[in-house]
C-alpha cells in the first residue's frame, strides 16, 4: 500500500511504516572534515558535498513521499567542530551547509552532549542547561545562546522559510564519548528533564535522549561523582551485559535513573495539548518548568540540584488560582522508582519541600 522501492533487488511492492521525519546522515562532520572519523563518509569529505547529497536526497525522497519531511546536519553552535575551517571547509560547517541545502530541508539537527571524558563534574552538567559548561576538555553554551545562534543562521541563509524550518536535538546525553558513573547516577536523570525541557521551552521541536538500550562503558568512576554503579551506560534501560573490564550490569532492562528522569518529563509534556509555560526560579539549585494542557490544570516540574540540602520553595502562579487536590510524582537520589502522593491545594501558591537531588511534578486540578 506505501510507495514501491525502485532500487536493484527490492521488494516487487511497497510497505507503509508511517516514518514522516528523515534525517540525512548522522554526525558528518565526523566524517574525517575536520580530523576526526568516528562516521564512515564515501563521498568527498567537505560540507559542500554533504549539502548538495542533501539536495539530491531530498528531491528522490519527496518525488516518492511528498509527505515526508527531510532533515540536514548542523553543529551544535559553541561546540566543537563549529567554527572549524580548513582548505576542504573555508567556511564553517553551518555557513556552508545552509546556503546549499535550505531550500531542499524542512528541519535542521543538532547533537548535545555538555561534557567530556574525564572533564565530568555533576555540579557543573546540572548548571549547563541554563548556564553552558566549560572545562580543559570541554565547552558548550547555554541551551537558551545554542538555540538563539541556530534561530539567527537560518533567518540569514534560509530567507523567508526559516520560520519553517523546525530545529530537533536528535541526540543528547551528558558526556561525549566513553560514559562513566555519571551517566548511570541520579545526576544525568536530573539532567535529562532539565535540558528537556529548557530545549522545548527555547523552540526545540524534538529531543531524542541517547539511547534506549546501549551498553556498558569503563568510563570515569572518580569518587568525585556520584553515583552506586561503577560503570557508564548510555541507555535508559540496562542490556545485562559485561564491560571490558568484567563489570556486571543488572539484568536486561532494569530501568536506570535516566529512565525515571524520562518518565517525569513525560508526566509534565508528554500530552499532544501541553504548552509550556513561562517559568523563573529565584535560586540556581532549582529549576521549574510548567505545562498548561488544552482543557486546563497546570503542571509544574521543580529539580533540586543541590546533593546533600533539602528546599522548601514556595511556588506562585500568576493569574491563576487553583483549588483541590494535587497529584505529586517524585523521585531522589535515594529512590528505588517514582513516588506518587496527594496534596490539597488552595490559591495562587503553595510550599512544598524537595529532597536533595531530586525530580518532582505537581499536577495541580
Amino acid at each position: 500500500r506505501g510507495p514501491v522501492p525502485t532500487y536493484p533487488g527490492a521488494a516487487t511492492r511497497g510497505h507503509h511504516y508511517d516514518i514522516g521525519y528523515w534525517e540525512i546522515g548522522n554526525e558528518l562532520y565526523g566524517d574525517g572534515t575536520y580530523g576526526a572519523t568516528w562516521e564512515v563518509n564515501h563521498q568527498s569529505h567537505d560540507p559542500s558535498t554533504y549539502a548538495r547529497g542533501v539536495v539530491g536526497y531530498s528531491a528522490a525522497m519527496k518525488a516518492v513521499d511528498s509527505c515526508i519531511h527531510v532533515g540536514m546536519v548542523l553543529t551544535a553552535p559553541g561546540n566543537w567542530p563549529d567554527g572549524q575551517t580548513n582548505p576542504a571547509s573555508p567556511q564553517p560547517w553551518n555557513d556552508t551547509v545552509l546556503p546549499i541545502a535550505c531550500q531542499a530541508i524542512d528541519f535542521v539537527v543538532i547533537h548535545w552532549y555538555a561534557q567530556g571524558p574525564t572533564g565530568e563534574s555533576d555540579a557543573a552538567l546540572l548548571m549547563a542547561p541554563q548556564n553552558g559548561e566549560g572545562t580543559i576538555v570541554s565547552y558548550t553554551p547555554d541551551i537558551p545562546t545554542m538555540m538563539t545562534a541556530v534561530r539567527a543562521q537560518l533567518a540569514r541563509y534560509c530567507g523567508a522559510r526559516a520560520d519553517a524550518v523546525q530545529i530537533m536535538v536528535t541526540e543528547t546525553n551528558s558526556v561525549s564519548y566513553n560514559p562513566g558513573k555519571q551517566t548511570t547516577s541520579p545526576v544525568n536523570a536530573l539532567f535529562l528533564a532539565d535540558q528537556m525541557m529548557t530545549w522545548f521551552e527555547n523552540g526545540a521541536a524534538n529531543v531524542d535522549w541517547w539511547a534506549i538500550h546501549n551498553s556498558p562503558f569503563d568510563g570515569n568512576s572518580s569518587d568525585s561523582l556520584y553515583g552506586s554503579y561503577s560503570f557508564g551506560d548510555y541507555g535508559v534501560l540496562s542490556r545485562g551485559l559485561t564491560s571490558a573490564n568484567g563489570v556486571v550490569e543488572p539484568p536486561a532492562n532494569t530501568p536506570f535513573p535516566t529512565y525515571y528522569g524520562l518518565s517525569l518529563v513525560s508526566e509534565l509534556a508528554g500530552h499532544p495539548q501541553a504548552t509550556m509555560l513561562k517559568t523563573e526560579s529565584t535560586s540556581k539549585l532549582v529549576s521549574v518548568h510548567a505545562t498548561v494542557r488544552g482543557g486546563g490544570g497546570v503542571h509544574v516540574m521543580l529539580i533540586n540540584k543541590d546533593p546533600s540540602v533539602a528546599n522548601n520553595v514556595t511556588v506562585k502562579l500568576a493569574g491563576v488560582t487553583t483549588r483541590g487536590v494535587a497529584t505529586v510524582h517524585s523521585y531522589a537520589a535515594t529512590s528505588a522508582a517514582i513516588a506518587a502522593s496527594t496534596r490539597p491545594v488552595r490559591g495562587s501558591s503553595f510550599t512544598i519541600s524537595l529532597p536533595p537531588y531530586s525530580l518532582t511534578t505537581i499536577k495541580l486540578p
